[in-house]
C-alpha cells in the first residue's frame, strides 16, 4: 500500500492488507514519538486489569499473553490537574464506484 507516491508501484491494495489482518479493525491516529512522549509524561493513574481492556466489540480480540500494566491519571501541576487535550483531523471518506 505504501509508499503513496503516484510514481511508485503499491504491492498491496487495502482490501488484501484487510484480508491478512494487517489493517487495525479499530480506527487509530498515528502521532509522532516526541508527541506521544509529550502526552504519557501527564498520564498517570491506578493498574488496570486484563479484564479493564477487554471491550464489548465484537471487532476486536485480546490475544497477547503477556501481563501488562497501564497507568492513567492526570499529573497536577501548580495543585491543578493538567488537561489534555487531542485534536485529531483525519476523516474517512467510502467511495462505492
Amino acid at each position: 500500500l505504501l509508499p503513496s507516491l503516484p510514481y511508485v508501484t503499491r504491492s498491496e491494495t487495502i482490501e488484501s492488507l484487510r484480508k491478512k489482518k494487517v489493517i487495525p479493525g479499530i480506527p487509530v491516529t498515528p502521532v509522532g514519538y516526541d508527541d506521544a512522549q509529550r502526552i504519557l509524561e501527564y498520564m498517570d493513574g491506578p493498574s488496570v486489569t486484563r479484564a479493564d481492556w477487554i471491550g464489548g466489540l465484537p471487532l476486536y480480540k485480546w490475544n497477547s499473553q503477556r501481563n501488562f500494566r497501564l497507568n492513567v491519571r492526570s499529573r497536577s501541576v501548580y495543585g491543578r490537574g493538567r488537561p489534555l487535550a487531542m485534536k485529531v483531523n483525519s476523516s474517512k471518506t467510502i467511495q462505492h464506484f
